[in-house]
């Protein structure tokens, strides 16, 4: 959801373009993007969320706390998500 709502932001052009913005995400950072193998269960994730959006305001995502100058809006595990003030 990240991901794709950040394409409503005037600045992203594509998935791609979100995901490789600099500072964004660690595993793009780390480069452990281009060491992952995407399981069966996170593809039908993915076709789920572009079929049927479920959080739609969420835009930013860390582990272990929010982000500040964020709102707070669902922890899952050990993932905070929160959206645009």
């Amino acid at each position: 959801d990240v991901v794709l709502n950040r394409l409503n932001w005037d600045i992203y052009n594509s998935v791609y373009e979100v995901i490789d913005d600099s500072g964004q995400f660690q595993c793009v950072s780390n480069g452990s993007i281009n060491r992952v193998s995407v399981s069966d269960e996170t593809k039908k994730v993915v076709q789920h969320e572009i079929q049927s959006r479920t959080n739609s305001e969420i835009t930013f995502f860390r582990t272990g706390n929010y982000h500040s100058g964020t709102i707070p809006c669902f922890k899952y595990g050990a993932h905070y998500f929160s959206k645009k003030r």
